[in-house]
């Protein structure tokens, strides 16, 4: 019998699928990347449009970024003067084939032309991480905000839209699009300069200056990160090397910020004087890197801009927590998992968001502080209390109208207006990309060589893709290695062993958090999955149904 319960691959309704743009075969959110070739994905598999005339079709529908474009501009885009004798029908031609390659994608028809509504994009994601990077700057979390800039940048690959012609409306598009690149860079180095880290700052912006050297802001923030290094000649020899280039190739002096600037560092002004670099303060930060959830904490940041309720819902394991910290950034987390009771659960929740010192009800002192906190809740594990949660979570928006809740279960709270983001496996290069940073964490002389990378494809399967599985198999490798780890996974919770010290799960082992869940269904639904183990990997509907010995429609109810 396998170890693992097996995951249904019946396709199911995702309230994300709205804001994520297009969901292809089994579900799966299709994606799209213009800053560089045009890439497309329905979830970890990459899907291939054709040519490049179907590529630079999709492309034009991705730029006009869900607004319809008419024929007549499409024809022009396509082939300019040189278009084929019926225009109009090597149109509908070339539309018809994107519709069979991008399965259940809703490229639509209308009134003013073709449209890809509200599409999954790199520009988006990009658009999304600059938003919560400025955010943590204006609340002076200056090491998020570097962070989240560094985290949009990381999605460039090349020139936006490479496969467009080169027309003036797409150089507008580009043009837009590396302003904004180059400003996002510009302030992520203002904002590692911010933390203290004076040397880390000086060596990124001498790559800036290079790669932009008329951009003078470039410039400022190199002579005040070597000013602040203790490099006060190498200050000012930055400021003349600007001035030399300005007049020699422009004819034109720095600007006032730079001048001034200039006297500030002669005069030794006091205020130039920045932080120091500081280590962070302990809490609930996780210690290791951020991996393979980057398109579901764009989709989660887009769904909590739009909705006030949104719940990531997956099985023990996904990821959740880590998503819900990783989108939450300094804000609180409030966790549930050691809340076995419902009876202290509005002091709890209390308790984490800084309500202290009342008197009287407990609750009307939360209602209070979240009326003034201004800043979204976070409710991390509900499942166990899922009920408890689901009215209380429903007063508190009914009572306070600014309040955003994010949540994490591992069914929904089933409250009116919620929004699910549902968690499966990691795509196939990111589990080898979360195994390999994690064996690196333990064995830093490992190197990966071919065959490592065909082994660890093997480890990520066998394992489902999991996060969990795949960091407890990463520690492991060092005592088995890769292959011997892969062989012995048919007793895999014992192979695995104890889940490290952490903060981002409640759970002692892998088979503690997989019995948690067991543990929360119904006698009813228990037995339903034990009927359904030996489909490892999922199943038909109709082999649920014969294994229940249920009708079709109530299995999908069990399910």
């Amino acid at each position: 019998m396998p170890c693992n319960p097996p995951t249904t691959s019946i396709p199911l309704g995702n309230p994300a699928d709205a804001a994520t743009g297009g969901i292809g075969l089994h579900g799966a959110v299709v994606t799209y990347a213009v800053l560089g070739p045009l890439e497309v994905r329905a979830g970890d598999r990459p899907v291939h449009v054709g040519g490049r005339l179907p590529r630079r079709l999709l492309a034009i529908l991705i730029a006009a970024e869900g607004r319809p474009v008419s024929e007549d501009s499409l024809v022009e885009e396509l082939w300019g003067g040189s278009g084929p004798r019926n225009p109009a029908g090597a149109l509908q031609v070339y539309v018809s084939r994107l519709r069979r390659v991008l399965p259940g994608t809703a490229l639509q028809r209308s009134v003013g032309g073709y449209r890809l509504p509200a599409s999954d994009t790199d520009v988006e994601r990009f658009r999304s991480h600059l938003a919560r990077a400025r955010a943590s700057a204006a609340d002076d979390r200056h090491a998020d905000a570097h962070e989240a800039f560094e985290t949009g940048l990381r999605l460039w690959r090349g020139t936006p839209y490479e496969d467009l012609a080169d027309d003036e409306s797409t150089a507008a598009i580009r043009a837009a699009l590396l302003e904004q690149r180059d400003t996002a860079q510009e302030e992520s180095a203002a904002a590692l300069l911010a933390t203290g880290d004076h040397p880390g700052a000086v060596a990124a912006l001498e790559l800036l200056v290079h790669a932009a050297p008329y951009r003078e802001r470039r410039w400022q923030l190199l002579a005040l990160a070597l000013y602040r290094s203790g490099r006060q000649a190498d200050a000012l020899a930055a400021v003349r090397r600007v001035r030399a280039l300005l007049a020699e190739e422009l004819g034109v002096d720095p600007g006032p910020e730079l001048r001034e600037l200039e006297g500030r560092i002669l005069s030794q002004d006091p205020a130039l004087a920045g932080p120091v670099a500081v280590t962070r303060p302990p809490g609930d930060r996780p210690l290791s890197s951020f991996i393979g959830r980057d398109a579901e904490l764009a989709v989660l940041d887009r769904l909590a801009d739009t909705h006030r309720l949104v719940t990531v819902v997956g099985p023990a394991g996904s990821g959740k927590t880590r998503l819900a910290v990783e989108w939450a950034g300094r804000d609180v987390v409030v966790r549930l998992a050691d809340v076995t009771d419902p009876a202290p659960l509005v002091s709890a929740i209390a308790a984490a968001v800084g309500v202290t010192g009342f008197t009287g009800d407990p609750y009307e002192a939360l209602v209070k502080r979240l009326r003034l906190h201004g800043r979204p809740l976070v409710l991390d594990n509900c499942e166990h209390l899922v009920d408890d949660v689901a009215r209380l979570v429903a007063d508190l928006l009914d009572r306070v109208p600014a309040l955003r809740v994010v949540a994490t279960s591992r069914s929904p709270l089933g409250v009116d207006g919620e929004h699910s983001l549902p968690l499966g496996p990691l795509a196939a290069d990111d589990a080898v990309a979360l195994l390999t940073d994690r064996i690196r964490a333990t064995l830093p002389g490992w190197l990966e060589q071919d065959t490592d990378r065909r082994e660890l494809h093997r480890l990520a399967e066998a394992l489902d893709r999991l996060p969990l599985a795949l960091e407890l198999a990463a520690a492991r490798v060092r005592t088995f290695g890769v292959r011997a780890l892969t062989e012995q996974l048919d007793d895999r919770f014992t192979v695995l062993g104890r889940i490290p010290h952490s903060t981002m799960t409640p759970h002692a082992t892998l088979q503690e958090a997989v019995a948690w869940s067991f543990g929360l269904l119904s006698d009813e639904e228990r037995d339903l999955a034990v009927r359904l183990w030996p489909y490892e990997g999922g199943f038909p509907l109709g082999a649920a149904a014969s294994a229940a010995g249920l009708d079709v429609s109530v299995t999908i109810a069990a399910l």
